[in-house]
């Protein structure tokens, strides 16, 4: 497999179970990272509509083994949007496949003007702060810990886009 071999595209509600087990696999490399789908995120019963019913879009990156590779967004006030459920399965890690969905979303963002990216990510997720780092996002320094099953503390990043011609 390659990035180049990679399709991106919309979501739909029909992906919800293959999206939900990458996922489950990627959390699954963590001791005590549980995905809760139905206690705490519901919105993976629904990929296809549960970000366009907040204004955003919930993409998936498709090679011939499947769904390897996950992006959303919603947006948030004063021209910013929020990153989501930026997921890559190992298999496809190191190809190329992340630089392609945040290339995308880092396009869309800037064609709507938007001017600030912001995301979370689980302190234990040591590979995806790097990545985020490498991409210009800066971590703020806040912390949030989010109560859930999993016991998280998220760290907040965030990145300035420059201003379309």
């Amino acid at each position: 497999m390659s990035a180049a071999s990679v399709t991106i595209s919309d979501a739909h509600d029909s992906d919800s179970d293959e999206v939900t087990d990458l996922i489950r696999s990627v959390y699954a490399e963590y001791p005590d990272c549980i995905l809760d789908v139905h206690g705490e995120e519901p919105e993976l019963l629904r990929v296809g509509t549960s970000f366009r019913e907040k204004g955003g879009r919930f993409w998936v990156a498709r090679s011939e083994n499947g769904i390897v590779g996950t992006i959303a967004y919603f947006p948030l006030p004063a021209a910013t949007w929020e990153l989501k459920k930026l997921y890559v399965h190992r298999s496809a890690r190191r190809l190329g496949v992340a630089s392609r969905l945040m290339d995308m979303a880092e396009s869309l963002a800037q064609a709507s003007e938007v001017r600030k990216l912001v995301l979370w990510t689980d302190t234990r997720f040591v590979e995806a702060q790097a990545f985020y780092r490498a991409r210009g996002f800066e971590p703020t320094g806040e912390q949030r810990d989010w109560g859930d099953v999993s016991n998280t503390t998220a760290v907040e990043y965030v990145k300035l886009l420059p201003r379309s011609l």
